[in-house]
């Protein structure tokens, strides 16, 4: 005698619930599954076990505004990289970072609604400007470990990075005309760092394991950092150093500091201040005379083709 089929489906049913419960009905995306990242509307996206995917070139569409809340994970394929026109904010916290792999934002350039990083770890992601691009908006990464090219164009709006580790990274400011960008760095760690251009820049409590160099800088303030491979100044015959302000550094392990700019006819010297600076050598001692000091120093008292030149007050006996 053959079973109803109704009957036989109802007998697998409950023999699945005895046996580990209910089966997923079907087109659900069950833990652990790869879904693709939204990247229209406004709304927030939970971690829910899944990985979110950036599936070669994408865009975040105009007017949109994506959060990524804490644990969430986002990887790229396929050469992924994300152009985000809307708003990007990731919001890591106590319960797990955000993690981003293998995305290139670099098509990124004018977001409507801010890019903002928060406790995120980002691996292989790149964040790089060619000649014929420059951002403008608000961009923040705090918190955060960053590992991958990051060498951003600026033309209005501001840089802000607090708190983040990076390799060698590099900001150059192109605004034509306006109000010049902010950038800003505080309690970071380095490769090495580059900054050129007009902008409105701070430095402080950061640690450069490199090199800092500022080339056609306008407004700089440099502020209780740790420096391994020396600080470099350079300016252009029509650039200035008036608005250069050095203070409270630790020069490791007999790291120098280098002021450049071509002397000409009209071009007046002038001077720059190193205050409460720690002039450390190899053996963790300070250099405190005028000679030992000086020697650490290239400027115009060097070489009298540089219009420039370096003076200090109350070097510091003790690491800062």
């Amino acid at each position: 005698m053959s079973r109803h089929p109704r009957s036989v489906g109802l007998r697998r049913l409950l023999l699945a619930m005895l046996l580990g419960g209910a089966a997923a009905p079907a087109g659900d995306v069950g833990a652990d599954a790869e879904v693709p990242l939204p990247l229209t509307g406004r709304l927030s996206v939970k971690a829910d076990g899944k990985r979110y995917v950036v599936d070669g070139k994408q865009v975040l569409a105009a007017g949109a505004l994506i959060k990524l809340e804490e644990g969430v994970r986002v990887v790229g394929k396929n050469g992924a990289s994300l152009e985000v026109k809307g708003g990007l904010r990731a919001l890591g916290g106590d319960d797990g970072k955000v993690s981003i792999d293998g995305i290139d934002f670099s098509p990124t350039v004018a977001p409507e609604n801010g890019f903002h990083l928060n406790g995120v770890t980002l691996s292989g992601c790149t964040f790089v400007h060619g000649e014929g691009a420059a951002f403008e908006g608000e961009l923040t990464v705090e918190n955060s470990t960053w590992s991958g090219a990051f060498d951003v164009r600026i033309a209005r709006g501001f840089a802000r990075i607090m708190s983040t580790t990076l390799p060698a990274a590099s900001v150059t400011c192109v605004a034509d005309k306006g109000r010049a960008p902010e950038v800003a760095l505080r309690g970071c760690q380095l490769s090495s760092f580059t900054l050129k251009g007009a902008s409105a820049a701070t430095l402080r409590s950061t640690s450069v394991s490199g090199t800092f160099t500022a080339v056609d800088f306008t407004d700089l303030l440099v502020d209780g950092c740790d420096v391994s491979g020396g600080l470099v100044f350079r300016q252009g015959p029509e650039g200035s150093f008036s608005k250069l302000v050095l203070t409270k550094c630790n020069l490791e392990g007999g790291a120098t500091v280098t002021f450049a700019r071509p002397a000409g006819p009209k071009t007046p010297m002038e001077k720059v201040r190193l205050d409460k600076f720690w002039f450390g050598r190899a053996d963790a001692k300070p250099d405190l005379t005028d000679q030992a000091i000086g020697e650490r120093i290239q400027d115009g008292a060097d070489d009298p083709a540089v219009s420039v030149k370096a003076y200090w007050s109350s070097p510091q006996e003790r690491r800062r």
